[in-house]
């Protein structure tokens, strides 16, 4: 549930702010009246450091209202001090120096919190709305202690589900989850670690990981889906095993040919021409044609460079490592 608010004319303040602004007044009346006290009774070393309990609590929470705290503490303590020391004029230097320096304390406080917020903001709102998943996960155990929503999504998880794991537990089987464990015991920086990680519900995901030790007791990884660019992968090897199988196969001669060069011959092609696989390869389709044919062979293949090459036939002698001459 959130604070309640409470309205003075125009103006809105939470329950939180005002049980703050409530101590703060308290401490602030507190140190004016100890003070006095102090002065009246000459105790040193017990009024002015009393002010900094209410300056430091102000600059935490509200560093710039920090700085008018100061100000206005450092002005009644001025007031306290004149009114016991003067005209002492040392005595007054000396409650002057210290009313300043609550206010140089405050304006040092202040600027170093703001600094310290600026940062959590940005990191914030880089580990919100990164494109990357990213995982705060201990060294011991393996406890997730946070996770942005990408990370989460991308195993079809909330991220109160994935808060409650353990990081080690969402590898999808347990060989994976041993790679994942040699490999951080014996290297604290890892990039480009892929590995699959278990889907909400059970399915496999390719992920990308790469982690850093944020300290002894912490370590940051980021994960990249690489899903799709996996089964695409696994399909194309599908597909070019296939289509090997149906090439090694084939009772016809089979030949790749790039920039007039044999880079692929299937084992058709080499019992029709009698050489073997290697000597095949590389070497300039030509040198297999009969010199009589080279003519009528070159016209032929010269509508292969045409943007859309018309499936053509023709017959072309092709001479044999023995010797011999066969027809194609």
């Amino acid at each position: 549930m959130g604070d309640r608010i409470f309205r003075f004319g125009q103006r809105q303040v939470s329950e939180t702010d005002l049980v703050r602004w409530v101590v703060i007044l308290s401490l602030t009346t507190c140190c004016i009246l100890i003070s006095a006290i102090a002065f009246l009774h000459a105790i040193p070393y017990i009024n002015y450091q009393l002010f900094f309990i209410p300056i430091i609590y102000t600059a935490y929470f509200y560093p710039r209202q920090g700085v008018y705290v100061a100000a206005g503490a450092g002005v009644l303590y001025q007031a306290v001090g004149y009114a016991y020391t003067y005209p002492n004029p040392a005595a007054m230097l000396g409650v002057t120096a210290e009313a300043v320096f609550f206010i140089v304390t405050a304006v040092i406080i202040a600027y170093f919190i703001n600094k310290i917020r600026s940062g959590e903001a940005l990191y914030r709102t880089v580990f919100e709305h990164s494109q990357l998943g990213i995982i705060l996960f201990t060294r011991e155990g393996f406890a997730i202690t946070e996770t942005n929503d990408k990370f989460a999504a991308m195993l079809n998880f909330s991220p109160e589900e994935i808060l409650i794991k353990k990081f080690t537990s969402l590898f999808f089987i347990e060989r994976e989850k041993e790679r994942f464990l040699e490999r951080i015991e014996k290297f604290p920086e890892v990039s480009d670690f892929e590995t699959r990680l278990s889907t909400a519900g059970g399915d496999a995901c390719w992920v990308n990981l790469s982690w850093n030790r944020v300290d002894d007791l912490t370590v940051s990884c980021t994960a990249v889906n690489i899903n799709a660019r996996k089964l695409a992968e696994k399909l194309n090897n599908d597909n070019m095993m296939k289509y090997r199988q149906l090439t090694e196969n084939s009772p016809t001669s089979i030949l790749i040919v790039q920039n007039g060069k044999i880079i692929y011959a299937n084992p058709t092609f080499t019992e029709f021409s009698g050489y073997r696989s290697p000597e095949v390869i590389g070497r300039e389709l030509t040198g297999f044609i009969d010199p009589g044919d080279l003519h009528k062979f070159s016209e032929f293949t010269g509508r292969w460079a045409d943007r859309r090459p018309a499936t053509t036939q023709a017959e072309f002698r092709f001479l044999r490592k023995d010797s011999g001459v066969r027809v194609a």
